[in-house]
């Protein structure tokens, strides 16, 4: 019996039930990405929309792969990036991606790949996107540090050998790595855990993740800030009660009465501090 959830067709649908929620232009990387999507068997589709400020960035999309054909994934994804870069006129810089993804590579180690699109009306401002889950694998765990930059900080967050780890490619020829580490909510109870998480996170964001199941944190790349990914327990209640963002609120109306798998909120540790949240992402799985 096919499983719904993992069923390509939902995922069409899902993307375009987006689209015409948040007016979403037909912009080919878009149209790219949904044939990608089209052929994909046993994957989630993950929507998603940023604000920044007054604007709103809706044509963010993540597919999420939960089979384990990794190279034969690897490859149609990479592919996608080629007609993209052909199309677009543009050239990839993989110079940090192939450091990380090398012909000794194990994908044993890997739980999961995701894709997706971060896509604006400038194209040279839109990126493609590729992460890892990879786990017990500590010679790809130090170098995705390397590569990302060492800090006292990302260290004391790393708390199990799991990581989330992506990298951005953007259509004016820029490219970046971010790594995520994360802490589930039964080991936030651990006194060890809470001492080094104490040492790197506000006591704010601290008190908010006994809201949520899981936190991810990843850091801005324009300074020293930290980018926090929460999962909440209560979406609704946590929008309302913490955010004070009206659109994030009109956002989520579109979500509050659909099938949502997993929803992740994130936002800026900085201005969770200075109590004005004018700046984050809304993502929904389905």
């Amino acid at each position: 019996m096919k499983n719904v959830v993992l069923d390509c067709d939902k995922n069409i649908t899902c993307i375009a039930a987006h689209n015409d929620a948040f007016q979403i232009e037909n912009l080919f990387p878009l149209e790219l990405f949904t044939n990608l999507v089209q052929k994909a068997d046993d994957c989630t589709i993950e929507c998603s929309c940023k604000i920044e400020g007054e604007k709103l960035y809706p044509a963010r999309f993540n597919l999420w792969f939960h089979n384990n054909r990794r190279v034969e994934q690897i490859s149609a994804v990479l592919d996608f990036f080629g007609t993209v870069e052909a199309q677009a006129g543009v050239k990839f810089d993989y110079e940090l991606f192939q450091q990380f993804y090398d012909a000794r590579f194990d994908w044993s180690k890997v739980k999961k790949l995701i894709t997706g699109v971060d896509l604006r009306e400038e194209l040279s401002a839109s990126r493609l996107k590729i992460w890892f889950i990879i786990e017990s694998y500590p010679e790809k765990l130090e170098t995705a540090i390397r590569l990302h930059g060492e800090s006292e900080d990302l260290r004391s967050l790393i708390v199990h050998d799991e990581l989330l780890l992506g990298f951005d490619f953007y259509l004016d020829g820029r490219s970046g790595i971010k790594v995520y580490p994360d802490i589930k909510q039964d080991e936030f109870q651990q006194a060890d855990v809470q001492q080094r998480l104490k040492r790197a996170l506000s006591l704010p964001a601290l008190q908010l993740l006994e809201t949520c199941w899981w936190l991810h944190v990843s850091f801005a790349k324009e300074g020293q800030d930290k980018i926090l990914h929460y999962h909440p327990f209560n979406p609704n209640h946590f929008i309302e009660q913490y955010l004070g963002n009206e659109m994030a609120g009109q956002i989520h109306n579109h979500y509050r009465k659909k099938r949502v798998l997993d929803m992740v909120i994130s936002l800026r540790e900085r201005e969770l501090l200075e109590g004005s949240i004018q700046n984050l992402n809304l993502y929904y799985m389905q």
